[in-house]
């Protein structure tokens, strides 16, 4: 049963306000709640006054002198008209336009965007720097409130983050920055490509916890604290292979991360990727010719790099992968006996050092392998020369 509405509200203008504040309030747009306000009256009221009232309302004048013309201000537009204004404005633009009124502020943090990269860096006794597409910012190294705020209302109305780059210390700031991911990763954030630079490498698997399997595709790890004098770092990898993130991806980067071992059965964890940056305590020939056959079995582009603390043989490791292993560990029946010892000694080590490269074609398909051998690391390359270089794989 409608309900009965005295006539003295048909022309009372604070009548009228108490209801236009009543639809700011439950935030009902203006169109449909000048709708429900003519139909509560049974009168058909000038739409231009209910929107300028409900704009005045919204922008916290609650007592606006109503002229009988008036003139809107950009902030007052539909909503939908500022939404498709703001979606084309850069990351910088957003910034400025965000401090004009709390109308715009409001339009900007509720709209979904994508970005093409964040990133924050706690440089150690440096400043912060923080960058948002094309928003480039410095900040003393204790005032980590405001680069954080500006971070987590980025992320919060992200649609997707093309690249998401974050390398922490042992400060305050980025202790409060894992917080600030722990409280906004409700939802799995949509992250395309994470790089991420740490002193714990607990904390680099936690935040990848916090994106989206699958649509994360790239993830690079540094641990910073052993970068230069890295030691094993198996349980770390070992912990990593297990979580969704990883096994989804299609490229990781962690030879500055964790060295583990190739008899751990760890490397058999990593086969499905297109593209692998690892280190091994030791890698021995026979773990180079598993990889080689693993990448002929796979079908696509296939990038990986391995390389192992301990210096290789270059000539051994061409000769056993060109040979599929079918050969003794030495052959020294090509030597010159007549050949003195120091330039035998001089020629073996020559051979030991000296990168070699070669390319074969796989067999029942369009494919060719490249194998690229020097002392510490061998790259598989597998690509059709015949379609266009996938230049992501490269950066």
């Amino acid at each position: 049963m409608p309900c009965k509405i005295p006539k003295s509200a048909y022309s009372d203008l604070a009548t009228i306000r108490k209801f236009v504040l009543y639809d700011v309030l439950l935030e009902i747009p203006p169109n449909y709640g000048y709708q429900r306000l003519c139909e509560a009256l049974r009168k058909k009221l000038d739409y231009r006054k209910y929107e300028y009232l409900y704009y005045q309302i919204y922008n916290g004048n609650l007592e606006p002198n109503m002229p009988r013309f008036f003139s809107k201000n950009f902030s007052d537009l539909p909503k939908e008209v500022l939404d498709e204004v703001v979606s084309n404005l850069s990351a910088k633009e957003r910034l400025d336009v965000r401090k004009v009124c709390r109308n715009l502020r409001d339009v900007i943090d509720q709209q979904k965007t994508n970005f093409k990269i964040l990133k924050i860096h706690f440089e150690k006794n440096k400043s912060i720097i923080l960058k948002i597409d094309d928003l480039d910012l410095k900040f003393p190294k204790d005032s980590f409130e405001e680069p954080l705020k500006r971070l987590e209302n980025s992320l919060k109305s992200s649609r997707h983050v093309e690249k998401l780059e974050l390398k922490l210390d042992d400060s305050q700031g980025s202790k409060s920055l894992v917080e600030m991911l722990r409280d906004i990763s409700m939802t799995r954030l949509k992250v395309g490509k994470a790089k991420i630079s740490v002193e714990n490498t607990d904390e680099a698997l936690e935040i990848l916890g916090f994106f989206e399997p699958g649509e994360l595709k790239k993830i690079e790890l540094t641990d910073e604290k052993n970068r230069l004098a890295m030691e094993s770092g198996e349980g770390n990898v070992a912990n990593l292979v297990e979580i969704d993130q990883f096994k989804q991806a299609e490229s990781v980067h962690i030879r500055e991360f964790g060295v583990f071992d190739s008899e751990s059965e760890l490397l058999k964890k990593f086969l499905h990727l297109k593209r692998m940056i690892i280190k091994l305590n030791v890698l021995r020939k026979e773990d180079a010719l598993y990889l080689k056959n693993a990448i002929l079995e796979n079908s696509g582009h296939r990038l990986w790099y391995v390389s192992s603390d301990k210096e290789l043989n270059v000539q051994e490791f061409e000769v056993y992968l060109d040979n599929n292993g079918d050969i003794s560990d030495s052959d020294e029946s090509l030597e010159n006996d007549e050949e003195p010892e120091y330039l035998r000694r001089l020629r073996r080590l020559r051979n030991m050092m000296e990168p070699v490269c070669w390319t074969e074609d796989i067999p029942n398909s369009e494919d060719t392998l490249t194998v690229d051998i020097d002392s510490t690391e061998i790259i598989f390359h597998r690509i059709n020369l015949n379609e266009s270089i996938d230049h992501s794989f490269n950066d």
